[in-house]
């Protein structure tokens, strides 16, 4: 019985200590920290005497463990945002394309969601695009909302920046995706909009 005591004390000591850690790569992945300061921050926290890191025993500090601790947290995080997802009675969605730093085209996508009556935005993933053509878009939406379980009848916004690719009547992303929510409205980013506006107003003066 006191073997099994102590065992059971170290595997409750063992996961306290990775909790612990959990909430330090949670925070750093909210505040933007990069993963290389993981090892700083515990050195920190062992000196401000923070009991789960007092000793290096316990504490994962290689750069796969970072990464595998990452991956759970999104599990949990993306789980959760599908739950929201599919109570949510209608959904928006906010697109943007854009390219990698190796020129790749990306399609950056968030979802306007209504959670216990308030509104959220939040974000599900920016994704690869074999081409930025308006039918390549569609179909990676099409693939993401098929992947979180919601239904196209529930998506009742479009934001967009307005490029034609998006906003074009007959062919673009969002008469697209009317065939399939005939009630969409689409919406052009006010940030665009306000861009638009300042470089017309730049040409319009002569210094």
């Amino acid at each position: 019985m006191a073997m099994k005591s102590q065992i059971n004390s170290a595997k409750e000591r063992t996961s306290q200590k990775l909790h612990s850690q959990l909430k330090v790569v949670f925070h750093m992945a909210k505040n933007d920290i990069p993963g290389h300061q993981f090892s700083g921050m515990t050195d920190l926290l062992r000196a401000v005497g923070a009991p789960d890191f007092e000793t290096d025993d316990g504490i994962y500090r290689h750069s796969e463990s970072l990464c595998d601790m990452e991956r759970a947290l999104e599990g949990v995080i993306m789980r959760e945002l599908d739950e929201k997802l599919k109570s949510s009675e209608l959904i928006g969605i906010i697109i943007y394309e854009t390219v990698s730093i190796t020129v790749e085209n990306k399609l950056i996508v968030y979802a306007k969601i209504q959670n216990k009556g308030k509104i959220e935005t939040s974000f599900l993933g920016n994704y690869n695009l074999h081409s930025g053509t308006a039918q390549c878009i569609y179909e990676k939406v099409a693939e993401v909302l098929r992947g979180t379980g919601v239904e196209f009848s529930k998506v009742m916004g479009l934001g967009s920046d307005g490029a034609s690719v998006m906003t074009g009547k007959r062919a673009g992303v969002g008469a697209l995706l009317k065939r399939d929510s005939p009630f969409l409205i689409q919406v052009h980013c006010n940030a665009h909009q306000a861009a638009l506006a300042a470089v017309d107003a730049a040409n319009a003066v002569s210094q």
